[in-house]
């Protein structure tokens, strides 16, 4: 993906301000001052393609000619996003040098990543080649992939788009340094409204069965946030195929709280809520649903909404019954059988807690 300035005549065209749904384009023609006009990020870069190619001068001769307004415009309705149901993944890492944690956050800047810096909100965000996005999150550094829209391979989509943006950011790490994985961030398109109602029927429902699928042993608990548009669900790293079955069942799961009904009702707990320490959203602990889940797993004890209790295996075969047909519906069968292999199985969960290297002191 390119999204360098573009040049038609004397005009240039860069973009100034880049989210994933909208961009602000900086529009300049000869020595007079720039204009700024916003427009749907979708097919930003054929769109600027075109540019160059001369197919966009009538567009331009409209901008450049015509008296600018003192505010920005609204996009038009035929180019505004369509919001169309999405997955997204945000990989955090702990970067070692010589073996030692060090601080992302500073060394950002050292790296000179090739990439786009016009996040509006994010000074340190660079819109790379692979698609994604490569930032700091305070000391750490996170990968995240662009939104990809639902359907048969979406997952394998998303799943390899992660692995990308790691290999991209290893590739710029510089001698002696390397990546341990520190935290996974699945990101699902919810409608704008109703949001904080979609996340709290998340905890009291599907949460504890995300737990057995993407945490471990070890890990601290699982956040569930609510965002405008999508719902985030952050907790241990995972890559490869363990990705792809949390992945598969966050979308499906999200899918089945938004559609509601009687029988995401029958699934409800009983749950202890702490609110997230960082950033908005609901912590849930170990102990959050009765039960240390970490330490039991399946057989870890869950209080139900009503009365009585539930085994932590049993309440994930219920939840899956509950969600597979829309996994199957809008990511294909293939995505769904990957999950049947892991809730079908005895397997342990959560996995166990791996084997941490002294020298990283860190989680793999």
């Amino acid at each position: 993906m390119s999204l360098e300035a573009r040049r038609s005549g004397d005009a240039v065209v860069r973009v100034h301000l880049l989210t994933w749904d909208y961009a602000v384009l900086a529009v300049q023609a000869g020595h007079q001052p720039a204009v700024f006009v916003p427009r749907s990020a979708v097919g930003l870069e054929a769109f600027l393609d075109r540019v160059e190619a001369g197919a966009e001068d009538r567009w331009l001769h409209r901008v450049t000619t015509r008296r600018p307004a003192p505010v920005l415009r609204r996009v038009p309705r035929r180019e505004r996003s369509a919001g169309a149901p999405a997955v997204g993944i945000e990989h955090e890492y702990t970067v070692l040098e010589d073996g030692t944690p060090i601080h992302f956050g500073r060394l950002i800047d050292e790296l000179a990543l090739p990439g786009l810096r016009a996040d509006p909100v994010d000074p340190k965000a660079h819109r790379c080649e692979w698609g994604g996005v490569v930032t700091a999150d305070g000391i750490e550094a996170e990968v995240a992939t662009p939104p990809i829209p639902l359907g048969v391979g979406a997952i394998d989509r998303v799943v390899d788009s992660a692995a990308a943006g790691r290999a991209f950011l290893e590739a710029h790490l510089g001698t002696g340094r390397s990546l341990v994985g520190y935290s996974t961030h699945l990101n699902v398109t919810i409608p704008m409204r109703g949001d904080l109602r979609i996340a709290r029927r998340y905890v009291e429902t599907f949460a504890p069965a995300l737990v057995l699928l993407l945490d471990r042993t070890d890990s601290p608990g699982l956040l569930v946030r609510p965002r405008p548009g999508r719902l985030e669900l952050c907790g241990e790293f995972a890559d490869g195929e363990p990705l792809r079955v949390a992945a598969t069942f966050a979308v499906a799961s999200t899918l089945a709280v938004v559609a509601g009904g009687r029988s995401l009702r029958s699934l409800r707990l009983r749950a202890e809520v702490e609110p997230s320490r960082q950033r908005f959203g609901h912590h849930l602990a170990p102990t959050a649903f009765g039960e240390d889940l970490y330490l039991g797993g399946r057989s870890a004890r869950l209080r139900r909404a009503s009365s009585g209790t539930v085994l932590a295996g049993d309440h994930l075969v219920r939840c899956w019954a509950l969600a597979r047909p829309l996994a199957v519906e809008r990511l294909g069968i293939g995505a769904a059988a990957a999950v049947d292999a892991v809730v079908e199985s005895e397997v342990p969960l959560p996995a166990p807690a791996p084997i941490v290297d002294p020298v990283a002191g860190s989680r793999a």
